[in-house]
């Protein structure tokens, strides 16, 4: 299963949206996505639609997703050891048999991390 998403803000303090694409491994789109997220900052729109994309496949039934996203950023609070400061609560459990992938590109390098 994987899940691509994207968030989005206009400019700086205007309405944000996030919105996503699960397919299933032959590419089949298995359901879609976008939501208004009010104001906030591009990285809370992004990790939103993320959440949002994950929940949408585990509600599914998948248990091991590849998520795809274009930001640094997002990679780095998604895989942050730090639980005090950046790490989301939906992933805490490690007892749920929820794995994804994240494959994210840098300087057009694609690069894959396991959570």
């Amino acid at each position: 299963m994987c899940v691509n998403t994207d968030g989005s803000v206009k400019q700086p303090g205007s309405e944000a949206a996030g919105g996503g694409l699960v397919r299933d491994w032959t590419g089949k789109s298995m359901g879609a996505f976008v939501e208004n997220l009010g104001v906030c900052t591009i990285t809370r729109a992004e990790i939103m639609a993320a959440i949002r994309g994950l929940q949408m496949a585990w509600e599914k039934g998948y248990m091991n997703v590849l998520l795809q996203l274009d930001s640094t950023t997002d990679i780095n609070i998604l895989t942050s050891q730090d639980q005090t400061e950046h790490r989301l609560p939906c992933f805490e459990s490690t007892d749920s048999g929820l794995s994804f992938w994240i494959l994210y590109n840098v300087l057009g390098i694609s690069q894959t991390r396991l959570i």
